[in-house]
């Protein structure tokens, strides 16, 4: 399984000055900021900063609502294959099943739980920051789903990193402040650094040819 690795670094002056206001990087799984965005994993600042991943997802459910300023609370996940469905019921996950209907690269889930009216999913995946705190299935995405109905999830190799402020981990979000910098994974590219520019406020390839926009 592909291991991904982000390093993040900043130059003292301008660390100083983000700790003093409490800024964190932000990191979203994705390339689009939508109405329904969730911060994947939102940490403070060190000179150096190191985020690790593994390609693999997995299915969640929550309570949480999908707005603004929510925090994505889960109520079960459990590790995931794609081209399965995934029904949700009772309050967790059943033996997941295949159908015609659900590609290779798609993950299914369905909600049979009739306590609720609705109820939130989406995937979510592990992360090891600075090779210490490990953050397990960290949501990636949330979706509202009423019961009786379906949803597929596909998985980007993208991500998004901007400097946030009073946000964390789970944050659902309609919008980053700035420009945030878009970051491709896969194909050939397991490992990226970038760096803080004071001056932009914006984050940049450190080294040419690390997959950023």
């Amino acid at each position: 399984m592909p291991v991904f690795t982000l390093t993040v670094e900043f130059d003292y002056s301008d660390l100083s000055t983000i700790l003093e206001v409490r800024g964190q990087i932000a990191i979203l799984k994705t390339s689009v900021i939508t109405q329904q965005s969730v911060i994947w994993v939102a940490l403070s600042p060190l000179l150096t900063n190191r985020v690790v991943w593994l390609d693999g997802y997995a299915v969640y459910a929550s309570r949480s609502e999908t707005v603004n300023g929510a925090i994505i609370v889960k109520m079960a996940d459990q590790a995931a294959e794609p081209g399965l469905w995934y029904p949700f019921k009772g309050g967790v996950f059943e033996t997941p099943v295949k159908a015609s209907n659900i590609g290779p690269g798609e993950y299914g889930i369905r909600n049979q739980d009739f306590e609720l009216p609705e109820l939130t999913f989406g995937l979510a995946q592990t992360v090891i920051v600075n090779d210490a705190d490990i953050k397990k299935y960290q949501p990636l995405n949330a979706q509202s789903v009423l019961r009786g109905q379906e949803a597929i999830f596909t998985p980007e190799d993208t991500i998004a990193v901007a400097l946030m402020f009073r946000v964390g981990s789970g944050f659902v979000i309609s919008e980053v402040p700035g420009v945030p910098t878009v970051l491709k994974f896969g194909g050939g590219v397991d490992s990226v650094t970038i760096k803080y520019n004071g001056e932009t406020g914006r984050f940049v390839a450190a080294k040419k040819g690390d997959g950023s926009d």
